[in-house]
């Protein structure tokens, strides 16, 4: 079988959750024998938002593609942002030459879902994964700018206040007015028409313009997977026929060296406590912080091990500052895929700190399989992996005193690092997933059927078009 895969990035360059899935995939297919390549976003600011370039690339064994273009442009046109016509023309053209047997496409976050129309107007069998919110939420992460998870996408008014309020003229509008009650107080300044005019395209009409068009990309995959019961659950809500969506957790490939990670005696008491993941606002590594200093007050031996990066953003600047201020936290900066389970060996305890409902975090599933307990914030996609009391401990997210106090249980409790650890069930496999995707593709191949071609050409013109015209003070 040839397959592509498309991911909004791909490594070196981004080596988050969604990269390293599409990269083990690709690997996986390629050790049985199937063609694979990977189409990706290299650079969205260098480029034009009317010309993609493109080159290829191998890394790791696997043949990418790897796309230059300006998807931040200011004159680009805001439903660029979710349907792009030039990257989709491109892929479409990119399909009618490579022709694969099945489209795979991990992430539509800057390829937009132009690759699904794409994929689908060339007859190639499309399946599209799920591994963040996108879909649901402008702001990817169903995380309101207060850090409270959002009660769910649907209502295009709350939306269109959550994002201006990221704003911070918008912010002083909504404390001066939060007394009117909660979304009523848009309703009542009539937010309607005061967002067409203030907001762009944060406005509710045109976020519910966006939600219409995703979703019914969405409805043009042969199949939808996801890792999160979660997701399932949102897209059911949404109308979408469960046949379409099909749950895949995540497997692991274990290695001799996660075999005797699991095989280690646990201490009696937690003293080596871990960050593992990237350093963005949304996974709280603030929250572990302020929550270790107060346990390092009475536990002078207690350590913190941070392992990731922020991509030098400013987030990452300040909690960088804010650790080399604390005693006992080592920031140990990015590491190589490939080494996490030399990481786990050498800490207690995995602390996932998260404010938004991560979608089957890969590395809570990989410090279960070394036999580490994880602390984790009691949300959707985290307690179904993590059991309070039994293979870890959960806290109320965002709230630093309670993940304190689990923290100071594991290092107080004798004994409570060993229960846990037997309470971890055995790693789900990487050849368990695999046999899950291969059925979400071959229910995929079956199910297409060659659709008509629409004028995307003719689109991309017509775009092309707007955005020229704009430069040349036409528009």
């Amino acid at each position: 079988m040839r397959v592509v895969l498309a991911s909004h990035h791909f490594p070196p360059e981004r080596l988050g959750g969604v990269e390293l899935v599409t990269l083990k995939t690709a690997h996986w297919l390629q050790q049985r024998g199937h063609t694979v390549e990977v189409v990706a976003v290299e650079r969205a600011t260098d480029g034009a938002p009317d010309r993609v370039a493109a080159r290829r690339d191998v890394y790791q064994g696997v043949p990418v593609v790897r796309l230059t273009i300006d998807l931040f442009a200011p004159d680009m046109p805001w439903e660029w942002r979710y349907r792009h016509p030039v990257i989709e023309e491109w892929f479409r053209r990119y399909l009618e030459e490579e022709r694969p047997d099945l489209t795979h496409i991990q992430s539509c976050y800057l390829l937009s879902v132009g690759v699904i129309h794409a994929a689908r107007d060339v007859g190639c069998p499309t399946v599209v994964s799920l591994h963040d919110y996108w879909f649901m939420c402008p702001r990817i992460t169903m995380l309101r700018p207060d850090d409270v998870c959002c009660a769910g996408p649907g209502d295009p008014y709350a939306c269109s206040w959550c994002l201006m309020t990221e704003q911070r003229r918008y912010r002083y509008l909504d404390a001066a007015t939060r007394g009117l009650g909660g979304l009523s107080m848009a309703r009542a300044l009539r937010w309607d028409v005061a967002a067409r005019v203030l907001a762009g395209p944060a406005s509710p009409a045109a976020l519910e313009r966006r939600r219409r068009v995703l979703g019914e990309a969405l409805l043009r995959a042969d199949a939808l997977v996801t890792p999160s019961p979660y997701v399932r659950y949102l897209l059911h809500a949404q109308g979408f026929p469960p046949e379409r969506v099909r749950l895949v957790p995540h497997g692991l490939a274990l290695t001799d060296e996660a075999l005797a990670a699991r095989a280690e005696a646990p201490p009696a008491y937690a003293r080596r406590f871990a960050y593992l993941g990237q350093v963005i606002a949304p996974k709280g590594l603030h929250v572990l912080l302020r929550a270790f200093d107060g346990l390092r007050r009475s536990h002078h031996d207690a350590e913190l091990h941070v392992y990731g990066d922020g991509l030098g953003l400013p987030y990452e600047q300040r909690q960088r500052r804010t650790a080399g201020e604390r005693d006992g936290v080592y920031w140990h900066g990015r590491y190589a895929p490939e080494d996490v389970w030399r990481v786990l060996r050498e800490v207690d305890v995995v602390v996932v700190p998260s404010l938004w409902r991560e979608i089957g975090p890969l590395v809570m599933t990989e410090a279960l399989a070394a036999g580490r307990p994880v602390v984790a914030s009691d949300l959707p996609n985290m307690h179904y992996a993590v059991r309070h009391g039994e293979n870890g401990l959960l806290f109320r997210p965002g709230n630093h005193g309670d993940l304190q106090r689990q923290l100071r249980r594991l290092a107080d409790e004798e004994g409570l690092v060993a229960r846990l650890r037997a309470g971890i069930a055995p790693a789900r496999s990487r050849e368990r997933e695999m046999a899950g995707l291969m059925a979400v593709y071959r229910m995929a191949t079956e199910r297409a059927e060659p659709l008509a071609k629409t004028e995307v050409a003719g689109h991309a013109a017509v775009g092309v078009g707007r955005i020229a015209a704009r430069r040349n003070g036409q528009v």
